[in-house]
């Protein structure tokens, strides 16, 4: 609100989201259980299944991924909020780094993203009253990626883009299949 647009609209909503964000961190603990557990194995053995040499490639650096996370998160049962935070931000980030394109690329975007779906959900079942807080922060982050993309693009003005440029900012990084399925966040609104 009363905020103007461009460049200066996107640094004050990246500020508000963190904001928000570093408010509720420090206040989660995040109990690696049961379901996480099974669920995350189960997203293993599916990759289990991928065959040939790109598969065993997209495997390997799947579990690679999952043992690097569960090093980082320890074995004490449960994940400090920063513990949580820094794990979740690199499977993003990594994530947001693979390939859109391959014989695996669809099937490991949908595992990694699978892990980080794993990981919300124990947040959210290990912190019932914060749960809400945490969907509307993750939901409000996610489109202030695209507007950080759209808003980067060479043809932007001070930070102004064009419908064209909101629709593949938005679409950016997101496997084929997602796209023609009409699935990908904001998709439908970039339209």
């Amino acid at each position: 609100k009363n905020v103007e647009v461009g460049h200066p609209g996107i640094a004050a909503v990246e500020k508000i989201v963190q904001t928000k964000y570093d408010d509720i961190i420090p206040k989660l603990t995040v109990a690696i259980d049961k379901p996480l557990l099974r669920g995350v194995g189960a997203i293993q053995q599916k990759a289990a299944t991928w065959a040939g040499e790109e598969g065993a490639k997209a495997n390997k650096f799947l579990n690679y991924l999952i043992d690097e996370a569960s090093y980082r998160a320890g074995n004490t049962g449960a994940m400090t909020g920063d513990v949580f935070q820094g794990v979740r931000s690199d499977l993003k980030r990594r994530l947001s780094k693979l390939p859109a394109e391959g014989y695996y690329a669809d099937d490991l975007h949908k595992a990694v993203a699978g892990v980080i779906k794993e990981l919300d959900a124990a947040a959210k079942r290990s912190n019932p009253m914060y749960a809400a807080k945490l969907g509307q922060i993750d939901k409000a982050y996610a489109k202030l990626v695209v507007l950080r993309r759209a808003a980067s693009k060479d043809t932007s003005i001070g930070g102004v883009f064009s419908p064209k440029e909101m629709r593949k900012a938005t679409i950016k990084g997101s496997a084929e299949s997602s796209i023609a399925r009409g699935t990908v966040p904001g998709q439908t609104e970039a339209e």
